[in-house]
């Protein structure tokens, strides 16, 4: 079966991390001109053993990759001792789920078309296979994303890849951003998922927070990623810390720098307007606290001088973007 395999699969990879760390170890720990044959002998098979391991993890991947393409979402439910839960917040937090795949899938199939029509490619198929749920017991259940494949198809076996799986490759993408999110790794690695899909990520957090949820992912095919648990305890943490990430982006992305030179200063009406290096001439509304640093920036239009300033874009609904002063460069 293959959830057997996937944990044979994990098994050996941490003892090939173990017996890693014990390579050549007489020849590297035993003091200068100390190595005896015997320790040579010893260093020669521990490597052997190893490098038989690795084939032998190498080849299970590649069977396991055969089965199919899935990803096993085991939720768990650790501090409830009837291990049941409502209904309504399983609906609620599969709906979520289900609401966050489409929202990556989508972006996804976005990207592929992109890339193909620069390239001068035909555009790609896609399939997407529904979310099963695997299995519900007491206290946990399983979603699994993607599909396996057909011991009878023409292509069993093959790396050929006819169609693209859009909801296997949404799962693997959102592994990355709970792994991310999971490790506090460089969160700029998010700075390609958009703020709707992290928004909605933080939305199954908060399920999870709220619902009790702790959180197993393993996975046949995403080698670069060990599997990992999202403990109950830190989701709330999580959901937190992506909050402020989006945040930190948007107020970031709402930053502009204009370098130009101001042609028309109106105090009457808090404004000026800057016309920058390319020709594109800017409206700038200000504040009053702006005044003393207009005053001791000089700022004439009569006396024309080039400036660098930073302005904050005030977007409204149906409205062009409004520039405002946050201050000068220097």
């Amino acid at each position: 079966m293959i959830q057997d395999k996937l944990k044979q699969l994990s098994e050996m990879k941490r003892e090939l991390s173990i017996e890693e760390k014990m390579l050549d170890y007489y020849t590297n720990h035993a003091p200068e001109g100390k190595v005896t044959f015997t320790m040579q002998v010893a260093d020669s098979i521990n490597r052997q053993a190893y490098e038989k391991k690795k084939q032998l993890i190498a080849d299970l991947e590649k069977e396991i990759a055969r089965e199919g393409e899935i990803i096993n979402l085991h939720f768990t439910i650790p501090d409830l001792p009837s291990g049941m839960m409502p209904l309504s917040a399983f609906n609620h937090f599969t709906q979520n789920l289900d609401e966050t795949l489409r929202l990556i899938g989508e972006d996804i199939i976005r990207k592929i078309d992109s890339c193909s029509l620069k390239a001068g490619r035909r555009q790609r198929k896609f399939y997407n296979s529904p979310i099963q749920l695997l299995a519900m017991s007491p206290g946990s259940f399983n979603v699994q994303l993607g599909a396996l494949n057909d011991p009878s198809s023409l292509f069993y076996g093959t790396n050929e890849e006819r169609k693209v799986n859009i909801l296997y490759k949404s799962g693997t993408r959102l592994l990355d951003i709970m792994y991310t999110l999971g490790h506090r790794d460089d969160m700029n690695r998010l700075a390609d998922d958009t703020d709707e899909i992290l928004e909605s990520v933080q939305s199954l957090y908060k399920d999870m927070d709220k619902d009790n949820l702790s959180l197993d992912i393993t996975w046949t095919r995403h080698p670069t990623r060990s599997t990992f648990t999202i403990l109950h305890k830190d989701t709330a943490p999580i959901a937190k810390a992506l909050k402020d990430y989006v945040e930190r982006r948007q107020q970031a992305s709402q930053i502009r720098r204009f370098t130009g030179t101001i042609t028309t200063l109106s105090m009457e009406k808090s404004f000026f307007r800057i016309k920058q290096k390319d020709g594109t001439i800017s409206t700038v509304k200000f504040d009053k606290e702006n005044i003393s640093d207009l005053m001791s920036h000089e700022v004439n239009p009569l006396y024309q001088k080039e400036y660098a300033i930073y302005v904050t874009c005030e977007n409204k609904p149906k409205k062009k973007c409004t520039y405002r002063l946050k201050r000068f460069e220097n």
